[in-house]
C-alpha cells in the first residue's frame, strides 16, 4: 500500500494538487467507485440545471411578447410624430414601416383604436409557451397596466388605466 502524504495545498487548485500528489506516490488514479460518485454528482447537477433552464426559457417567451408591445408603442409614437398622420391602422403602420408585420418569435400584434382615448395593443405569444402561472400572476386584476389574457399580452394606453 503506498504511503499517502497529507499536505494541505492552499489555493483554487488544491484538489488537483492532492490528486496529483497521490498519483506521484504510486497510486494509479481514481478508483471505479470514486469515478461513479463523480458521474452521479454531475448527473444530479445537470438534471437540476436542465429543469431550471426550461423554466427560464419559457418565461423568456413571455418577456419577448411584453417587449414586443413596447416595439409597437414606439412605432405608434413615431407614426403620430408625423403631423399628417391622424388615424392609425395596422395596414398604415406596416406600410410605413413603423412596425414590422411579425415580431420576435413570430409573435403577432393587433391594435384597437376604436376609442382614441383607450388605445389597446395586443401581442399574441405565437409559441404558446408562456407558463400559465406567469400569465395568471400578470392578470388584469393583478397588473392593469399590462396584463395577459390567454396567450395574448394586452397593453392599454390612455384612460383605461
Amino acid at each position: 500500500m503506498p504511503k499517502i502524504v497529507n499536505r494541505p495545498f492552499p489555493g483554487r487548485f488544491s484538489i488537483l494538487f492532492s490528486i496529483r500528489a497521490l498519483t506521484i506516490k504510486g497510486q494509479a488514479g481514481m478508483t471505479l467507485i470514486e469515478l461513479m460518485i463523480v458521474i452521479a454528482i454531475v448527473g444530479i447537477l445537470s438534471a437540476i440545471a436542465t429543469v431550471n433552464f426550461i423554466g427560464y426559457r419559457n418565461k423568456a417567451y413571455c418577456s419577448s411578447a411584453e417587449r414586443d408591445s413596447h416595439t409597437v408603442i414606439a412605432g405608434l409614437a413615431a407614426y403620430f410624430g408625423v403631423p399628417s398622420n391622424q388615424t392609425a391602422t395596422k395596414a398604415n403602420l406596416i406600410a410605413g414601416k413603423y412596425i414590422p408585420k411579425a415580431l420576435t418569435n413570430n409573435n403577432v400584434w393587433e391594435i384597437d383604436t376604436s376609442d382614441v382615448h383607450n388605445i389597446r395593443i395586443m401581442v399574441s405569444d405565437y409559441s404558446e409557451r408562456c407558463p400559465e402561472d406567469y400569465r395568471i400572476g400578470m392578470s388584469f386584476e393583478n397588473h392593469p397596466v399590462g396584463y395577459w389574457s390567454g396567450y395574448t399580452y394586452i397593453k392599454p394606453l390612455g384612460r383605461e388605466l
